[in-house]
């Protein structure tokens, strides 16, 4: 069983649309090749992908600050350098 997200029922992976798109194909040209899709599914795709990305980045980037807030916190106090005597 595939883990890839499908459009609806057709069992085209949203991948594949996605892959066209970024070939230059126009939706008309989409929807030639896949002929089961429709607009509404090439917008689908679309609208599933930038969700992906913003969550994503939202992801990559709470884990940035949070690794940042560690380190400023582990540098606000310096180590002690004890002499011997």
């Amino acid at each position: 069983m595939s883990s890839k997200l499908k459009i609806r029922d057709t069992g085209i992976p949203v991948t594949d649309v996605l892959e066209l798109i970024s070939q230059g194909f126009t939706y008309e040209r989409i929807l030639f090749i896949l002929k089961s899709l429709t607009y509404e599914d090439i917008f689908h795709a679309v609208k599933v992908a930038k969700e992906i990305a913003e969550v994503h980045l939202a992801f990559k980037f709470s884990s940035l600050e949070e690794n940042i807030s560690a380190i400023s916190l582990s540098c606000k106090s310096p180590p002690t350098i004890s002499k011997g005597i």
